[in-house]
């Protein structure tokens, strides 16, 4: 199971998120913490689906064996044989940094 950028499969999240935010700056309520509007592409939506929508993540995150990331991370976990080693918590294509 994954979630790609352009998924929209989390707008009725999205759409909860900016109804409840709305007298708050709306979609941009969390902008300034995270550089992103509320909107589909936010990948913090995308677990809150993941997590409510597919019961092997709900169970495993339940279990505390869930781990989320980046494929930068991914890539630092094959390639360190499964030792979490620390990293930019921040992937800048994911804001639009250059």
């Amino acid at each position: 199971m994954s979630l790609v950028w352009s998924d929209a499969r989390t707008h009725k999240i999205v759409s909860h998120l900016k109804e409840r935010y709305a007298t708050e700056n709306g979609v941009d309520r969390f902008r300034s913490i995270t550089g992103l509007p509320i909107s589909t592409y936010f990948s913090a939506i995308k677990l809150r689906w993941l997590i409510s929508n597919v019961p092997e993540v709900e169970r495993a995150v339940k279990e505390k064996r869930a781990l989320f990331g980046t494929i930068d991370t991914w890539v630092m976990w094959v390639r360190y044989l499964a030792v979490m080693l620390p990293c930019n918590a921040l992937c800048p294509s994911s804001y639009g940094a250059q």
